[in-house]
């Protein structure tokens, strides 16, 4: 029509018998001159693309079910539309033909699809599930709203998206995609493999969507120790709520995937992967939850019973090419192995299993690059035949990946400070506790300036691989380089801290030994001085405890509030660190304390696992480490297994 309401076309359309009908209102494409109708019959759905001007009929494309939203259509002409077959279709405009299709879970894909600004795609399915799409087939991220749906949900900003439901409008902002890259679970013989989610909610009460895969790409079907067995999960988090899902073993199986998750910001996620011997917990170590990123920076090794390999995903939906150069520790490549990795799958590699005749002794960097961005995690396994569980059962530790952020290397002026929290070596009788630094530099060759603390923040002097005792080093780190020595402190406990421009990543080894025989390790990640932070805790009487060890990088002294909840956010204690030393933690200082010592006059009974949070006025860097005595496994005595865990930057209470 006219806009006087004149006649230009008209044109019947083959659908108004019985109740075949039309399902949405026309989308009018002015750019490339087209309007599309959507339609259903009793048995498919119907797009229909007219030429604007005369009202030629271009294309009539059937779809297996019918379609109860208008499309989208983007720059290039395509047309988006959700069909009731669980399935988001992308349509070519020339001919109509399906150029790709995404599957959600739900039975339906409803309403209408949003293109965003950026050139994304939003929509909702039956099950109350907002989807982000990209164009070319990818998701970018999914929210589990909890309810049903009305229409299709609509970019309010950059980050932040509405849609309306059955009890009102709701504005949410999503987090993109997180994943946990490498699960295992299961049982061969008395050997067992364990894996655990574990997730925090900072903020409001949200749904948090977990999804498994197997290395394949395929749904996995994982059992939990709730009893129940399915290929996702969706969550209730309230404010300040602590959840754990542990992965149950198939009877005769072993299973290894990878969990996407989705969930809000204020919704913290890690893993924990643990190995077993006829029950018996012998090595542990947690993994946090990733981003896909364009390339990756990792160390990788073949050192005696020492391995430390990588995992990498594509989440894409699209094959990836990878590129994996092998570099010296000072950024030289010296081999290059070029590898394709499907859509959705996962594979796992040894540098020796990449790299052929690569001989022992190996300690590298490996460079992923990819045409699509991957999600990466590093393991350090390590079978020493003479240690005190069979050799099949490895040391298991994670390691940093480096990982440059879409936009580029970030520099930062003036330079980020960042902080080992604990550092200690030494020797009781036949047991040694060695320490080994690990710098990572994945930005260009910058100047850092390391700097070793006693607890009371007298400069401590330190063996730092060849170089001459001191407290203090300058390192000129190269481009893309890592710097890797052992660490020997004279029976001291302290702190180091690193000042460094660039993107740098950190880890402090330690590791148990008894007469050179590894009996555990741990890796005490570089961190940034947070005034508020969250620490999920476990207590097992005479064999699990949780300790914190923090440091004062702030410009006065500190004062530090504690408190300890239970799983569902209730609170049980509250102490501040003044009362446990009798004054505040001065600058420069630190200090360490287990939960049972922090809250011993007001020590909740049968507590077993919560949330610990921390404010101080002042920044303090942070570590958790659980220590652990476990039953049957054959330790010297007084010495325990320690393990580091996650901390969160942010508190849920004020």
């Amino acid at each position: 029509l006219t806009p006087e309401g004149g006649l230009v076309w008209q044109k019947p359309v083959p659908i108004w018998i019985d109740r075949n009908r039309l399902t949405a209102e026309p989308l009018v494409d002015p750019g490339h001159r087209r309007i599309y109708l959507t339609a259903a019959t009793e048995t498919e759905g119907l797009l229909l693309g007219f030429d604007l001007e005369s009202g030629y009929l271009l294309f009539s494309t059937s779809l297996p079910k019918a379609v109860l939203g208008t499309p989208a259509v983007d720059a290039a002409g395509r047309i988006y539309v959700g069909c009731l077959d669980g399935r988001l279709y992308c349509l070519d405009p020339s001919s109509g033909n399906m150029v790709w299709s995404f599957p959600v879970r739900a039975p339906y894909v409803t309403g209408a699809v949003t293109q965003a600004p950026d050139g994304d795609l939003l929509f909702a399915d039956s099950d109350g599930i907002l989807y982000c799409v990209s164009p070319d087939g990818d998701l970018r991220w999914q929210y589990a709203s909890g309810r049903v749906v009305f229409g299709s949900p609509l970019p309010v900003s950059e980050t932040r998206v509405a849609f309306a439901a059955i009890d009102g409008l709701h504005v949410v902002e999503p987090n993109g995609m997180l994943y946990l890259p490498q699960l295992a679970v299961g049982e061969q013989g008395p050997l067992g493999i364990r894996s655990r989610v574990e997730l925090v909610n900072l903020g409001e009460p949200t749904d948090v969507l977990i999804e498994f895969f197997l290395a394949s790409g395929e749904p996995w079907a994982v059992q939990t120790d709730d009893g129940v067995t399915d290929t996702r999960r969706i969550l209730e988090l309230p404010k300040g709520g602590l959840a754990y899902l542990e992965l149950e073993p198939p009877v005769g199986d072993l299973g290894v995937g990878y969990a996407r998750i989705s969930a809000v910001q204020s919704v913290k996620i890690s893993g924990r992967l643990e190995y077993t011997w006829e029950g018996q917990s012998v090595s542990e170590t947690w993994l946090p939850s990733r981003r896909a990123l364009p390339f990756s920076m990792v160390f990788a090794e073949e050192n005696g019973p020492a391995r430390t390999g990588v995992a990498i995903l594509n989440p894409s939906v699209h094959e990836a090419e990878v590129r994996l150069d092998l570099c010296s520790l000072d950024g030289r490549v010296v081999r290059t192995e070029n590898r394709s990795l499907a859509g959705g799958a996962q594979e796992a590699w040894f540098p020796g299993e990449l790299f052929s005749e690569l001989p022992d002794g190996s300690q590298r960097i490996l460079l992923l690059t990819s045409d699509r961005p991957l999600v990466a995690t590093t393991l350090r396994l390590i079978f020493d035949p003479d240690q005190p569980f069979p050799a099949s059962v490895p040391v298991v530790n994670a390691f940093p990946v480096a990982g440059v952020p879409p936009g580029g290397p970030l520099v930062e002026d003036p330079p980020a400070l960042w902080v080992f929290p604990q550092l200690a070596s030494g020797e009781a009788g036949a047991y040694h506790l060695g320490m080994e630094l690990l710098l990572l530099n994945a930005d260009s060759a910058v100047p850092s300036g390391l700097r070793f603390r006693r607890f009371d923040g007298t400069p401590m002097p330190v063996a730092l691989g060849s170089m001459e005792t001191d407290t203090d080093f300058e390192l000129d780190l190269g481009a893309r380089s890592a710097l890797l020595v052992q660490t020997a402190l004279p029976g001291a406990v302290g702190f180091s801290t690193v000042a460094s421009p660039g993107l740098l990543y950190g880890l402090a080894v330690a590791r148990g030994e008894e007469q050179g025989v590894t009996l555990y390790e741990t890796g005490i990640p570089a961190v940034r001085g947070e005034q508020r932070f969250s620490i999920p805790v476990e207590f097992t009487p005479n064999q699990r405890n949780t300790g914190v060890a923090l440091v004062n990088v702030g410009a006065d002294s500190a004062e530090v509030q504690l408190r300890l909840y239970d799983a569902s956010f209730r609170l049980l204690a509250e102490t501040s660190l003044a009362e446990n030393l009798g004054r505040p933690l001065g600058r420069g200082e630190q200090t360490a304390r287990f939960l049972n010592e922090l809250f011993a006059s007001q020590w909740p009974v049968g507590f077993r696992t919560g949330l610990l949070t921390v404010h101080s006025n002042q920044p303090l860097g942070a570590v958790a480490l659980s220590q652990l005595d476990v039953p049957g496994v054959d330790f010297p005595e007084d010495v325990y297994r320690l393990v580091v865990r996650p901390v969160i930057p942010g508190t849920p209470d004020p």
